[in-house]
């Protein structure tokens, strides 16, 4: 769970889109959280780069589908030469290939452009705080991208926990990560606790410690962070 607590109101935010009245909107809902010190606008990724090199921000909004360099493009460069930036695709795209194009540049945050404000908050407080942060839909969608490989096909069984050294870096207990694991393989919460023998109340329970340590939503973001940070 993410708290809200540690997230400061000295950030300096960009939104990024060529669509005038997207930037209204979003600047409004931006000054209603009273988080920023100042909110930027730009309506290209060309002018965003110019104006990073010159003030930089610690978070940026950014649209995919623009004129000039693309927001997924620009994502990569940002995260190439102003890494501290946060970046939140902020957009009407939510296809597979867009999501995972946009996650493989770096992205922080994927967020459709129909996103509550209060959910948008919660994006912003994840990102600022270090989290990955996706609409569930979107999570979801990631996850089919992201659980394809061409390795051999994941066994049935959950593999050895996590050595004690990654297991403290991530602060969890053996059987959350099992937990974890088998989330990302896809398994419902009767199947994982028929493979592990516990009941469905304690993977429930599991799953909860988890998503708080891991600092995402629900059960498909902890399986997207696990798999795009390499965590399993």
């Amino acid at each position: 769970m993410v708290d809200q607590s540690v997230v400061t109101s000295n950030v300096q935010v960009m939104i990024v889109d060529d669509d005038e009245i997207t930037r209204i909107g979003l600047k409004h809902a931006l000054e209603k959280m009273q988080l920023f010190t100042m909110i930027h606008e730009e309506s290209s990724a060309n002018a965003l780069l110019s104006q990073l090199a010159q003030e930089p921000v610690d978070l940026v909004l950014l649209d995919i589908g623009m004129p000039g360099i693309g927001g997924i493009e620009a994502t990569r460069l940002i995260k190439q030469h102003f890494p501290h930036i946060k970046v939140l695709i902020f957009t009407c795209h939510d296809s597979e290939e867009k999501v995972s194009a946009a996650l493989s540049a770096g992205a922080d945050a994927y967020c459709v452009k129909n996103i509550s404000v209060e959910r948008l908050r919660l994006a912003i407080d994840c990102v600022l705080q270090g989290a990955l942060w996706l609409d569930p839909l979107i999570a979801r969608k990631a996850l089919g991208v992201l659980g394809q490989s061409d390795n051999p096909a994941v066994p049935e069984q959950p593999a050895p926990s996590l050595s004690h050294r990654a297991s403290k870096r991530l602060d969890l207990t053996e059987r959350e990560f099992d937990v974890l694991r088998l989330i990302t393989q896809g398994k419902s919460n009767k199947e994982i606790g028929v493979l592990l023998e516990i009941s469905p109340y304690t993977v429930k329970t599991h799953i909860r410690n988890l998503t708080q340590k891991l600092g995402v939503e629900d059960r498909t973001q902890a399986a997207v962070k696990a798999l795009t940070e390499s965590l399993l």
